[in-house]
C-alpha cells in the first residue's frame, strides 16, 4: 500500500518502486489537496505507469455534476460513508 495526499508525492513514490513493482489497484477521494481531482491524478498515474490499474473515486459529494463527471470518468464510484466490509467487497471484486 502506498498512500499519498497529491499528485506529485504519487509520481515520486512511482520512481522508487522496486523493479517488477506493479500497482493493482488506485482508490482516490474526489477532491484532494490543492485543489486537486482523483479523477485527473488516476489519469496521470497510469499514463506514468504505461498501463491502467483499476481504479476507484471515493466521494461524498452528491452534487449531479460531480457524479456525472465520475460517472463519465469511467472509474468505480464508492460514496461515503464507507465501511470496511464494503471497502473489503470492492477491493476483492476489481482485484479479480
Amino acid at each position: 500500500v502506498i498512500a499519498v495526499e497529491t499528485q506529485h508525492e504519487a509520481l515520486e513514490q512511482l520512481q522508487s518502486l522496486e523493479a517488477g513493482s506493479a500497482i493493482d489497484l488506485i482508490l482516490s477521494d474526489y477532491r484532494l489537496r490543492e485543489g486537486q481531482k482523483g479523477i485527473d491524478i488516476i489519469r496521470n498515474v497510469q499514463t506514468a505507469l504505461g498501463y491502467e490499474p483499476k481504479a476507484a473515486i471515493i466521494t461524498g459529494d452528491t452534487s449531479s455534476e460531480v457524479l456525472l463527471e465520475v460517472r463519465n470518468s469511467g472509474f468505480l464510484v464508492l460514496h461515503k460513508p464507507l465501511n470496511p466490509a464494503q471497502l473489503r467487497m470492492v477491493i476483492t471484486r476489481l482485484l479479480k
